[in-house]
């Protein structure tokens, strides 16, 4: 539902383990800019977003509260607990699109039957 002709995109790499076990470090994750426009009615919950402030790059889960201030996930919460997020500090904001791993998946043990 997006359309890669209009859309700006940005690669970001992974880093930490906050948002194991989908996300690890090294991994890259391929993101859609969003609009500023869009930061205040269009944040889907619960999506993966790559949040820029002026110190820090984050990648998170976000929900947004009645109030509008939004609640930054990480899928390793023993990690990385829930904390409450002003919008009003993002410089840019990116949504989650594609991931690349930084590894494939250990090789199986095929047993040759031909």
């Amino acid at each position: 539902g997006v359309s890669y002709t209009v859309a700006i995109w940005r690669h970001f790499e992974v880093d930490g383990d906050s948002m194991e076990p989908a996300l690890q470090s090294g991994d890259y994750v391929l993101c859609s800019q969003v609009p500023q426009d869009d930061w205040e009615q269009n944040i889907k919950n619960y999506y993966v977003y790559v949040l820029v402030t002026e110190t820090e790059i984050m990648i998170k889960r976000v929900f947004v509260k009645d109030d509008g201030t939004w609640v930054l996930i990480s899928d390793n919460e023993s990690h990385s607990p829930q904390k409450l997020f002003d919008p009003k500090l993002l410089k840019e904001l990116w949504v989650f699109r594609r991931l690349i791993k930084k590894t494939i998946s250990p090789k199986k043990e095929f047993k040759i039957k031909i």
